[in-house]
């Protein structure tokens, strides 16, 4: 597992080679990782000129509630941000499920950084391991969406204006277990979308479009559809049925596989245009 250290960003990059899983479970040296701070943690499954880039810049261990404590938000002046508690573990189902579907990928976790904000800072290693070359088809990053958000999951691609929310939203959305609900931007640069739950779709207003995430502006400017998802804490957390052996839950299963198969759909498409 070779590794190296930004001279700028305490993160400390790890291309993780080893087994993901145990049988369903997390292997510990995967899981020890997950709960550390200041680790970037790269997986890749065939490449190097991935299909699909999953980023996962919030991860944090099990309870944890804040990140980048040493970081000044330049908008609101305050330290620190939000944690996606185990963001993590959903990151490693959607990778594993696009890894079964024949789709090159890599998956880039940033472990709890306390010195940035990994997708809002250019030049920090998250922000250059997604955007370096050669270029993805597709970034999707992956987000926790905190207590008091209004929907299940809330896709959007902010300010990206090569990437499909809406359509790729739909993908997702068919293929979820009711009653799961799904918003999704109705084009990229908007705060107004749809709610989805199987077919059927209303008009709604996003809670979170994403419009200051400023990688995914920056990836449409390099020529790189990116998304952002945002998934409530049933499909983050580890399944509560096996409490002392880490593995992801149903709900997460059931997103990874309804996303592999959206981004499997998503890159024929791109193809045939």
């Amino acid at each position: 597992m070779p590794e190296h250290h930004s001279r700028l960003f305490r993160s400390k990059t790890l291309v993780y080679t080893d087994s993901l899983w145990a049988g369903q479970t997390v292997t510990p040296g995967l899981w020890s990782l997950l709960n550390q701070r200041d680790r970037l943690i790269e997986i890749t499954s065939g490449g190097p000129h991935w299909q699909v880039v999953l980023g996962a810049p919030h991860h944090a261990a099990p309870g944890v509630d804040g990140i980048a404590a040493d970081w000044r938000d330049p908008r609101t002046g305050d330290l620190g941000r939000a944690a996606d508690e185990m963001v993590g573990l959903l990151a490693l189902a959607a990778f594993t499920c696009l890894q079964q579907q024949g789709i090159s990928c890599k998956l880039v976790i940033a472990a709890h950084p306390t010195d940035h904000d990994p997708n809002k800072t250019p030049g920090c290693p998250y922000w250059d391991n997604l955007l370096s070359t050669p270029q993805p088809a597709l970034i999707f990053e992956l987000h926790g969406a905190a207590k008091r958000r209004w929907y299940d999951l809330e896709l959007s691609a902010g300010k990206n204006r090569l990437a499909r929310p809406l359509w790729m939203g739909r993908q997702i959305a068919r293929r979820l277990p009711v009653p799961l609900v799904l918003a999704a931007q109705a084009e990229p640069g908007v705060k107004h979308g749809f709610l989805l739950a199987g077919l059927q779709e209303t008009e709604c207003r996003l809670q979170n479009p994403a419009l200051r995430t400023t990688l995914l502006e920056a990836a449409g400017q390099a020529g790189i559809p990116a998304l952002h998802l945002e998934a409530k804490r049933i499909f983050r957390q580890p399944d509560p049925g096996f409490p002392n052996d880490p593995r992801p839950s149903a709900a997460a299963w059931d997103l990874a596989r309804a996303l592999a198969a959206a981004c499997t759909e998503e890159l024929r498409s791109n193809h045939k245009e």
